[in-house]
């Protein structure tokens, strides 16, 4: 049997992948039980694979030995950053690392607090590291960045980079006969999180409309409505900034968006693994991205921007906008779904 600990992940990317690997595990009948959040429902027709538990730095290892003496494993995958809080015997476990800030040790765009908080999660994931037999990373830029941070054994490093590739290919499918011509607006599909880098995307439009050469194309963004930032959208809005903001959305919604606009965006600092990016690209996109590896080692983008610059954010939006010899995005990254998942078979 196989327990995943997603204890932590309660929503975003984190989840919809979350989803996608219990789907797979299913298909394929291996036995499971999953730790979650008691706030997280997604998994509500899987009940009676679900453990619901309050987990917490200071609690983990007493869960953990609870479950294990009533059920017993042959594989431990901590879908959440975190190695299990002590070594298990006769038991081969795996850690699936997508926190960006875990990874990597800029300190751009952080509040003190956050600071804080990176620096203590470093802390325990550092001292946790013994207690998996391996890592599972999604790029190589990744797993050299988390070699040279924590000292660990390259062979305890897996590289499986996993999407939703087959939903993708469907979505496509039921949208492209219904659109007749893509909107040109741009599309970022992203929480906030200062890192995401959502401020520079904004004083760029609002430059677009202050310049008054084009009629600025509307920019798309899915910021959590109960973030302090979303108001920040609205004061942009209320100046006359062409932005909507249309909150949190399904993957379905999101994949929608990809579809029925011509351009997405992508202005982040730091990802683990830009999914947005291969979404957009496989959904037809033309991909503005930050020129940055984490996202030239996924895609070929349509066009590149220095994404600490508001003037050359502003540029390649023109760019775009005037489609001058502007390419088809294209994709570099291999789905690695299938093997991931025969790990635990």
């Amino acid at each position: 049997m196989l327990l995943i600990d997603a204890s932590n992940i309660k929503m975003g990317g984190g989840l919809e992948l979350l989803k996608l690997l219990i789907y797979k595990i299913e298909e394929l009948q291996i036995d499971y039980k999953v730790i979650l959040n008691p706030k997280v429902h997604a998994l509500a027709n899987n009940r009676e694979n679900v453990i619901y538990e309050n987990v917490g730095i200071f609690n983990r290892r007493k869960i953990y030995k609870k479950i294990l003496k009533r059920y017993s494993f042959e594989n431990i995958l901590c879908f959440g950053n975190f190695p299990p809080p002590m070594k298990i015997k006769g038991v081969t476990t795996y850690t699936y690392l997508h926190g960006p800030g875990l990874i990597e040790r800029s300190v751009i765009n952080r509040t003190l607090w956050s600071r804080f908080y990176i620096f203590i999660t470093s802390l325990y994931l550092d001292l946790l590291k013994y207690n998996t037999d391996f890592f599972i990373l999604q790029t190589d830029l990744v797993r050299r960045i988390f070699l040279s941070r924590y000292n660990v054994p390259n062979n305890k490093c897996l590289l499986y980079p996993i999407y939703d590739s087959e939903n993708l290919k469907q979505s496509l499918k039921k949208h492209v006969n219904k659109i007749k011509a893509k909107e040109p607006n741009f599309v970022y599909v992203s929480l906030y999180y200062p890192h995401k880098n959502h401020l520079n995307l904004l004083k760029a439009w609002d430059f677009l409309r202050e310049e008054n050469e084009l009629t600025p194309p509307k920019l798309i963004l899915t910021v959590q409505k109960d973030h302090p930032f979303s108001e920040e959208i609205e004061n942009y809005k209320k100046t006359g900034v062409n932005v909507e903001n249309l909150g949190l959305i399904s993957q379905e919604a999101c994949f929608k968006l990809f579809a029925e606009n011509k351009y997405s965006i992508f202005p982040s600092l730091k990802e683990t693994f830009g999914l947005g990016l291969v979404e957009a690209q496989l959904m037809g996109s033309k991909v503005l991205a930050a020129n940055l590896p984490y996202a030239t080692e996924l895609i070929e983008p349509s066009l590149t921007f220095d994404p600490n610059s508001i003037d050359d954010i502003v540029k390649k939006v023109k760019e775009a906008c005037l489609d001058i010899e502007i390419d088809e995005t294209k994709l570099k990254i291999e789905n690695k779904l299938g093997d991931f998942v025969k790990l635990f078979e």
